[in-house]
């Protein structure tokens, strides 16, 4: 499911849906803490609209630790973590959090499972409740609805 969020949200920055400006594909960067997330994303996006002339999208998938030391326009970062136990394997890497947070120049979008992330005593936590405060935890019906317009 969260793959498919991933392409939700890429047609929609790719074609200017939900308000923003159109991007090309070489400005948004698409990570995952896990190679077997990364290639589920590569399947996923295959064909994935790259602003109306039918060619597939070049948007880059890579793991986090890939993608050290680079930055794109918009990052998209699939968190994959969902379970109610908190577990949050690679996640919880600080300095894992650090590099996927910051490769972005204009924009961050996280996809992920609050009720997993946002467990007190994560890495994560304070940063849900900095997103819940500043109102930009939205669920992903919402996000459809502002895609579809």
């Amino acid at each position: 499911a969260e793959a498919h969020a991933v392409r939700l949200v890429l047609d929609a920055l790719l074609n200017g849906r939900g308000g923003g400006a159109r991007l090309r594909p070489s400005e948004v960067g698409i990570v995952t803490p896990y190679k077997a997330q990364e290639r589920l994303l590569l399947n996923t996006l295959q064909g994935a609209d790259d602003g109306g002339d039918g060619a597939p999208s070049s948007a880059e998938v890579a793991t986090i630790d890939s993608f050290q030391g680079r930055e794109k326009e918009v990052i998209i970062l699939s968190c994959v973590r969902a379970n109610v136990w908190g577990h949050l394997g690679f996640l919880a890497d600080r300095r894992r959090m650090n590099v996927a947070l910051t490769r972005a120049r204009r924009g961050l979008v996280v996809l992920g499972h609050p009720p997993t992330l946002n467990l007190n005593g994560t890495v994560w936590s304070t940063f849900c409740e900095w997103a819940g405060t500043e109102g930009v935890v939205l669920p992903i019906a919402a996000v459809r609805a502002a895609v579809d317009g």
